[in-house]
């Protein structure tokens, strides 16, 4: 349902932003209209937050956090392509611009994503991480978002990009549950903005030259490749199941020795 019915209408809702030169739905700082792009992308990020909670509330928070960024495919899927984004006049550096547009779409999303991890752990006995604990879980789950972006988007194709931004949220959910083992799953969503945010920033430090002629000549860093709604929706979809794994060898690791499994 989040996929099929709640993603096209919501893949519409995002296509009233207005962009520059035809390149497709675009995220509010790459509209030329930001202020109707904020207030578009936060109504839309809003109805799928929505209908997470409702499945949250009906299943478990790891399928309502999912269902979020599926609902939000349909208008991440028509956002521009790296290689799209600087043929715009304006547009041949634009490493600053994703950065904060993907801080934002990643911040609002996680935001909703907060609501329902909270409310699904909330029944759950656990000891308070301490302060130390929980910044290393959030720099992991950061850490390992961007590790998996650098590692996997290759090139501009859409379904790669966001591909990586899915292992990216895998991986970044495994490595922050790991290393913020008593850390809330709701807190942990907080190195993804820092990762969107990050990344563009990093990976223009690390392209030679002007952004736009590194793209034409495939030579951008692969941290740039990851169009902001891509990380907002990939994160998300990724996150439960690395978090789910994670909890899975942390209590085997912690199963009495000699211990046997249930017959089934």
């Amino acid at each position: 349902m989040a996929l099929l019915i709640v993603g096209p209408l919501l893949g519409v809702l995002t296509g009233f932003v207005p962009s520059a030169d035809g390149i497709g739905t675009v995220t509010p700082l790459l509209s030329s209209s930001v202020f109707t792009g904020v207030v578009v992308w936060t109504v839309a990020i809003a109805i799928a937050g929505a209908f997470g909670l409702l499945v949250t509330s009906l299943t478990t928070w790891r399928l309502g956090v999912a269902c979020i960024g599926l609902a939000l495919v349909w208008s991440a899927w028509g956002t521009p392509r790296l290689d799209q984004l600087v043929r715009v006049d304006g547009m041949t550096n634009p490493a600053t611009a994703l950065a904060l547009d993907g801080a934002f779409v990643t911040l609002v999303a996680c935001a909703f994503a907060w609501f329902c991890a909270k409310r699904g752990e909330r029944l759950d006995d656990t000891e308070p991480a301490p302060p130390q604990e929980m910044g290393l879980g959030v720099l992991a789950c950061a850490v390992g978002a961007m590790v998996a972006v650098f590692v996997i988007a290759r090139d501009e194709r859409v379904g790669q990009a966001m591909g990586a931004a899915v292992v990216a949220g895998f991986l970044g959910g495994f490595g922050g549950r790991i290393l913020g083992a008593r850390v809330p799953a709701a807190w942990l969503l907080l190195g993804f903005p820092i990762a969107a945010l990050a990344s563009p920033i990093i990976g223009g430090m690390l392209t030679d030259g002007s952004i736009a002629a590194a793209t034409y000549e495939g030579d951008v860093s692969s941290l740039l490749r990851v169009m902001p709604a891509h990380w907002a929706v990939g994160l998300l979809i990724g996150f439960p199941a690395g978090c789910a794994q994670a909890n899975a060898m942390i209590e085997k690791q912690h199963e009495p020795a000699g211990a046997e499994s249930p017959a089934t």
